[in-house]
């Protein structure tokens, strides 16, 4: 059944409990497939897509409403990245509704799918630079949204000033994005910034990806995280002449 099923599943309050359960059980319960069964990476992968859909609902009414742009953005992001159709996308996009029309925090489902995912720091980083990519997605980043992707580096447990990378990477030069990018800075050896170009990719590999237990819809993105981590690693090399 996977993940959708899991979340689908009449018993989602019973696995999470909660607002994400409490949310996603509203949207979801009306199909009425009882999933209590449902294994350990299952319900990863359900909170996973649940509290990421909350979030960007929350994301979007930073500013105090939901503007046409936005909605398109993360209707976009649902049909063309995701590659959601049919009952995911109506899932996806109910979740959405009615997480922004909830008096839930942010803050609420970030801290809840930590717990979820027992602070793994992996799925944690992956979680943010999501969040970060579609805050982004309408060329604009506010001050409540960077408020809210600090909650996630703090709730997450991520180290201090990883929101400050990534809200660098968007502002900077080409070289030193590049260097953010990696998580480098041109003070390291060629040595250190191949090792640092190997750890990212490990991060972003879909193998990787899936054994820590992230859905399947992700790897589209993590591929598009790979090809940017590349693109940088060969910016670098270009430049230091390696």
């Amino acid at each position: 059944m996977g993940w959708f099923g899991t979340a689908l599943g009449a018993g989602i309050g019973f696995m999470f409990g909660g607002p994400l359960g409490a949310v996603i059980g509203a949207t979801a319960g009306h199909f009425g497939v009882d999933d209590r069964n449902a294994s350990s990476v299952e319900s990863r992968q359900a909170a996973y897509f649940g509290t990421l859909f909350c979030c960007l609902a929350k994301m979007a009414k930073a500013d105090g409403h939901v503007s046409k742009s936005e909605i398109r953005v993360v209707e976009d992001f649902i049909t063309n990245v995701l590659k959601f159709d049919g009952e995911t996308r109506k899932f996806a996009i109910d979740v959405f509704t009615a997480a922004r029309d909830d008096s839930t925090p942010a803050e609420e489902y970030i801290k809840q799918f930590a717990e979820i995912i027992q602070y793994n720091q992996d799925v944690g980083s992956s979680f943010l630079t999501v969040l970060h990519q579609i805050a982004l997605a309408d060329g604009v980043l506010g001050p409540n949204e960077i408020s809210i992707l600090r909650t996630a580096e703090f709730h997450l447990r991520l180290a201090r000033g990883t929101v400050d990378s990534l809200i660098g990477t968007s502002s900077v030069g080409d070289i030193e994005k590049s260097y953010k990018v990696l998580e480098c800075t041109p003070d390291m050896s060629d040595a250190q910034i191949k090792s640092a170009y190997r750890e990212s990719c490990k991060k972003f590999h879909p193998d990787y990806l899936q054994s820590k237990g992230l859905p399947p819809e992700f790897i589209s993105f993590a591929n598009d995280q790979m090809v940017k981590i590349r693109q940088a690693y060969e910016n670098i090399n270009e430049h230091r002449n390696m």
